[in-house]
């Protein structure tokens, strides 16, 4: 009950910032095309996949920059990642930017800071950024942005939710409206009826996305193909927001971890703890943004993911 009370308070504050953002606020501008890529929940809706999909294909075309707040980092200011950013760990940046700029090769900036307009302005005046992508931006709004895409995951979707605390939206569904593009994530599952059906009654452009296994990988860099573990002994261990799909990913590649270590999302395993961890089994499998906080094993692997958009052409037209 004290929960559900809350939710409705934080519903009225929502409310409130609604009306100052549509009626008060004075929005700041970029002479770039800003491109936001958020969620309506406090995790496991792949945003950071999708930004890290979007931000490769707009780079074939123009030149691009990240802009993320950097959530959890435990430093403050602006930080620069881009090729040469092996000065800085993922606690500096956090893991989200890390694994982003670490995907990308370092072949386009990933600008870490609080305010999106001044880290906008390095971009464009540092790197001739002319695509500017806010990581996280649905709900950051001091900042015209272009386009919003709000990807949603499909679970949430299935099994309905409430605001915080009594769940995990941040914003509720009717937040969508706001959008300029839905995305359902479907991740390793089939697209349900009912899913679809939802994203329809918005009247958006709206497109399907699903994760597509490659390999697994360990810190590294070596590779493993995606049957070679089967037979094995397998620990899983994920700090990630949605473990469920994750284990589900592993299902269909025949690989059924004996033990499941889940913490929440963003936070570590202690050392110790995950040395046992790999001598008790032949390997222990992670997300590829949970590696990316741990020293090198040769046994600790992730398993790398592509995102696959249906209608890719359309989708990206419209960016």
């Amino acid at each position: 009950m004290f929960k559900v009370l809350l939710s409705e308070l934080y519903k009225i504050g929502l409310n409130i910032w609604y009306f100052y953002d549509s009626n008060l606020r004075t929005k700041n501008v970029l002479p770039a095309r800003v491109i936001s890529v958020g969620n309506i929940t406090l995790g496991g809706s792949g945003k950071t996949p999708l930004t890290i999909y979007i931000a490769e294909e707009l780079s074939k075309r123009d030149s691009v920059a990240i802009l993320s707040r950097g959530y959890g980092r435990n430093s403050k200011g602006t930080l620069v990642l881009k090729g040469d950013s092996y000065l800085f760990n993922w606690e500096q940046v956090g893991d989200e930017p890390f694994l982003m700029w670490k995907k990308l090769k370092g072949t386009l900036p990933v600008i870490v800071g609080k305010n999106r307009y001044e880290t906008g302005k390095i971009a464009i005046q540092q790197f001739e950024s002319h695509y500017l992508i806010l990581d996280d931006g649905f709900q950051y709004l001091p900042l015209k942005r272009d386009v919003d895409i709000i990807c949603i995951n499909q679970n949430t979707i299935l099994r309905g939710d409430y605001l915080v605390p009594r769940g995990t939206l941040r914003e509720s569904f009717a937040s969508l409206n706001r959008a300029t593009i839905l995305v359902l994530n479907v991740k390793g599952d089939a697209p349900n009826a009912r899913a679809i059906e939802f994203m329809q009654t918005y009247e958006k452009p709206f497109f399907v996305m699903k994760y597509e296994p490659l390999i697994f990988y360990n810190f590294e860099g070596e590779n493993m193909s995606l049957s070679s573990l089967r037979g094995f002994d397998i620990a899983a261990l994920l700090g990630i927001a949605d473990p469920e799909s994750f284990l589900k990913l592993l299902q269909k590649l025949g690989i059924e971890p004996k033990k499941q270590v889940i913490i929440r999302d963003h936070a570590t395993y202690p050392i110790p703890k995950l040395r046992q961890l790999l001598k008790e089994f032949d390997f222990v499998v992670t997300t590829e943004k949970d590696l990316v906080k741990y020293p090198s094993f040769k046994n600790f692997l992730a398993l790398e993911i592509e995102v696959k958009m249906d209608r890719q052409e359309e989708f990206l037209k419209l960016l």
